[in-house]
């Protein structure tokens, strides 16, 4: 070369130049695993652990376990259930040959287990699955299961009783009981020869009375159900409707569809 250097093909080429442009000092291992990990700090190495054991260490639950744990409700909802369910379930749980009522399936209904009891009991009161379902009834079975609580934003509260009534096992424990339902007089309809009039969105209808409420689902479950006017929140703009069934709530005539009877002259 021109400079008296060592030829760009010799190994020791490269020298020259690190005088110029020294190589950057190289970084502590702690900064490098601050840099993967966002700070946090490193795991502590495992000492002497057994070279046969595969899992996690005694003691330990792994990350997946643990989340799945602490969602699922001890004991299989016991502790939501009072002792007059825990039998109706033990009964349905020997009926189907499982070990426990912790092997049913138990599903959740407006935030707590479904009450199995008042929902079977209910369905037999009212003639049985096949005719709740031919008179589309199931809302009235989860106003029961309710308790008391708001429905009007559950758009398919019906759909779902119907397929946890099958689900659970008592349509299975229904139709072994006695192959339909519990006997029971047909109620008079108490508007029947009445005449009913849609209720304009801000008229307040007197204690007393007599209107129907239409519940619409989207699956096609939709049915009117008779109720008597209790009173009216000049607050909310809410009536409080008694359906026959005896279930109560307060709901804006504005946003459902309601119609009143006809007082005859």
């Amino acid at each position: 070369s021109a400079g008296g250097g060592a030829p760009w093909h010799a190994p020791s080429w490269a020298d020259q130049f690190k005088a110029l442009a020294p190589p950057p000092p190289r970084p502590e291992r702690s900064a490098l695993v601050e840099l993967r990990t966002g700070g946090a700090p490193p795991p502590a190495p495992v000492r002497d652990a057994p070279a046969a054991h595969a899992g996690p260490a005694l003691g330990v639950v792994p990350v997946a376990e643990a989340t799945t744990m602490s969602k699922r409700p001890a004991g299989g909802h016991d502790e939501y259930l009072d002792d007059v369910e825990r039998d109706f379930r033990d009964d349905l749980a020997h009926f189907l040959k499982f070990r426990s009522r912790h092997d049913l399936y138990s599903p959740i209904f407006l935030g707590v287990p479904l009450p199995f009891r008042k929902v079977f009991k209910k369905v037999r009161a009212l003639g049985g699955y096949a005719k709740v379902c031919e008179q589309k009834l199931w809302m009235r079975v989860c106003r029961e299961a309710a308790g008391g609580k708001d429905l009007s934003g559950q758009t398919s509260a019906s759909f779902a009783m119907r397929k946890n009534y099958e689900k659970t096992g008592m349509l299975e424990w229904e139709r072994h009981l006695d192959g339909t339902s519990l006997p029971q007089d047909r109620a008079p309809d108490p508007d029947a020869g009445k005449t009913f009039e849609p209720v304009p969105p801000h008229v307040v209808l007197p204690s007393g009375k007599r209107v129907r409420v239409l519940w619409m689902e989207p699956n096609g479950e939709s049915a009117w159900y008779g109720a008597n006017v209790k009173s009216h929140d000049s607050v909310t703009k809410k009536h409080h409707i008694a359906y026959d069934d005896g279930t109560e709530e307060s709901i804006d005539f504005g946003e459902e569809k309601v119609e009143a009877a006809v007082d005859r002259d």
